[in-house]
């Protein structure tokens, strides 16, 4: 696979080829305190980035401790006059990992296909560690058609890194040109004593979860006592965001505008000369809504019904209470269905709706005209429901006894039942107890 890709990498190149290139000079007048550390100056041929190749990359090893921008010969190949975005420019410590710092190039600002110039990317100074494997990557996003960067490559002239590609069609990946160099400049210098920032982030806490609106939050510290110029934030790699302050920074955050689920929050500071190490937490964002807690009415039934030596055809009376115990505002609906079925019964209220706990018991008054028979034991029992939760019940027990004397059930007897206490001698004369 890697000789059929060498084949159709050579294949491209030379398409594009037209010789030499033509070198206008650097398109910078700043003067820097910096110096030239790693090189490869040569070229013979474009190579143009776009839609086909989906990043390439060139791998260096510094030999200074500081790198403070890089140098590359670039044009802009015009293929119907079709503007494309920017061109990224990034240092990593490896092809698939974070930037440690990058700057967008509009293409406008490149010079038309076949001028070349080098252009200077200076980057806001990292720490680099001397001999190790860094990138250069370049990415550009575009459509077929549309203006795209150009930049220039020899044979191997540089022995400490490589050419890579990543490709988005027939192969999907990096593969490296190990036969082939971008022409490039590093640029850098030895900083004695004079130790990188460092930040940190205090809220959120790394794996906690927030919701709503929260501010962001945190320090930074620099071992030399420079001021911090700025701190820069980014959450899930979707672009840098700048926090107010700078020793203690903040930001204010809508979670709202973020999916529910794992983020990540990456900080840099930077204090005039060196950019601190990223700072990166994961947090969780959970915006759901709290369901609206169950307000469960709960029935409860106090209260027995018990007559005894009534003279048959008598209406006795008595009476039981119902209340709603369950959770504060519950509404409790009840209803009786279910009462004996000997003599002739009569309640208050056989059903009620909306009994809250705030509302307090109400009273069921019973009247009952007693059955015919004389000297008989009745029992039986009456059951009340709650209408939305059969499996919540009470059952009143009822117990009735006859007398020997079946009374005639006139309105005044009946009076004279239902007030006991009234009529004494007349009650006596009567035999009524």
């Amino acid at each position: 696979m890697n000789e059929i890709l060498r084949k159709v990498m050579v294949f491209t190149i030379m398409g594009f080829f037209i010789g030499a290139g033509i070198v206008s000079g650097i398109s910078s007048n700043v003067t820097f305190d910096d110096e030239i550390d790693q090189k490869q100056e040569s070229w013979f041929q474009e190579i143009p980035l776009y839609y086909f190749y989906g990043k390439m990359a060139q791998s260096f090893q510094p030999s200074l401790n500081t790198l403070t921008r890089i140098q590359l010969p670039m044009s802009r190949y015009s293929y119907y006059g079709t503007p494309g975005g920017p061109l990224t420019v990034s240092i990593k410590s490896s092809l698939d990992g974070s930037s440690l710092t990058s700057k967008l190039i509009p293409l406008a600002s490149l010079p038309e296909f076949p001028s070349v110039e080098w252009i200077d990317i200076d980057f806001v100074d990292i720490n680099v560690k001397p001999h190790d494997t860094y990138y250069m990557v370049f990415e550009y996003d575009s459509e077929y058609g549309d203006d795209c960067p150009v930049l220039y490559i020899d044979y191997d002239l540089y022995p400490r890194g490589s050419l890579w590609i990543y490709y988005s069609y027939y192969y999907y990946g990096w593969l490296e040109y190990d036969y082939v160099d971008f022409a490039f400049r590093t640029y850098g210098r030895h900083e004695f004593g004079n130790l990188p920032p460092s930040v940190s982030i205090t809220n959120p806490s790394n794996g906690e979860t927030v919701d709503g609106s929260i501010t962001l939050n945190g320090t930074t510290f620099d071992p030399n006592g420079d001021a911090i110029k700025w701190v820069m934030l980014n959450i899930d790699s979707t672009g840098w965001l700048d926090a107010d302050g700078t020793s203690s920074w903040t930001y204010e955050l809508d979670t709202t505008t973020l999916e529910d689920g794992r983020h990540t929050l990456t900080a840099i500071c930077y204090d005039g000369r060196l950019q601190s190490p990223a700072k990166s937490i994961e947090f969780y964002v959970d915006n759901t809504e709290d369901p609206i807690p169950e307000k469960n009415p709960d029935l409860e039934c106090d209260g027995s019904l018990s007559w005894s030596d009534i003279k048959p055809g008598l209406t006795v009376t008595n009476s039981f209470i119902v209340k709603n115990i369950g959770d504060e505002d519950s509404e409790l609906n009840w209803e009786i269905t279910e009462k004996p079925d000997w003599g002739t019964w009569t309640f208050s209220q056989e059903e009620g709706n909306e009994l809250t706990p705030e509302s307090g018991e109400i009273t069921i008054q019973v009247s009952v005209i007693a059955p015919d028979e004389k000297e008989q034991d009745f029992s039986g029992h009456i059951t009340i429901i709650n209408k939305e939760n059969a499996s919540d019940f009470e059952i009143i027990d009822v117990s009735l006894s006859t007398s020997k004397t079946k009374t005639t059930n006139t309105p005044f007897l009946t009076f004279l039942q239902n007030h006991p206490h009234l009529f004494p001698i007349i009650r006596k004369i009567l035999g009524l107890k």
